[in-house]
């Protein structure tokens, strides 16, 4: 009779989140930057419109990475009240009877962005070297 040997694996899945929650954060900041910087592009500009300049100059992005909370987020967004009429338009009514059409800008922007967004969330996934680091020897 052979004598059987124990082999264990021991793993830091702390260390493993850690690392994840790093590059998670990395990647919604570039990816978020990318969104805002097309978003002002595609913004539309009145010259004479001070309100349309400070709709485009407000767009910014803001990462929500909370240690107690386990979900990383970016928001993005314009401080500007303007910022939804100008994305969705406005519709006439007896109080204003003009309308707004639309003239898109954040939606566009994340759309042309999304392929860039999801493949570096790819190869976050693809990456083994976080499995590696979070081996324990």
């Amino acid at each position: 009779m052979s004598k059987s040997e124990n082999v264990s694996i021991n793993f830091d899945f702390e260390k493993l989140y850690q690392g994840i929650r790093k590059e998670t954060v990395k990647i919604l900041e570039v990816s978020s930057q990318e969104i805002v910087d097309d978003a002002k592009i595609l913004c539309p500009l009145d010259a004479n419109s001070e309100n349309v300049k400070h709709t485009r100059d407000t767009i910014d992005f803001k990462i929500n990475n909370k240690k107690q909370n386990p979900v990383v987020s970016s928001t993005i967004k314009t401080n500007s009240n303007r910022g939804l009429w100008l994305e969705y338009g406005t519709a006439s009514s007896s109080l204003r009877p003009w309308s707004t059409k639309p003239h898109p800008f954040m939606q566009p922007a994340l759309v042309k962005n999304r392929a860039k967004y999801i493949k570096r969330f790819e190869d976050l996934l693809n990456d083994d070297s976080f499995m590696k680091d979070a081996l324990l020897k």
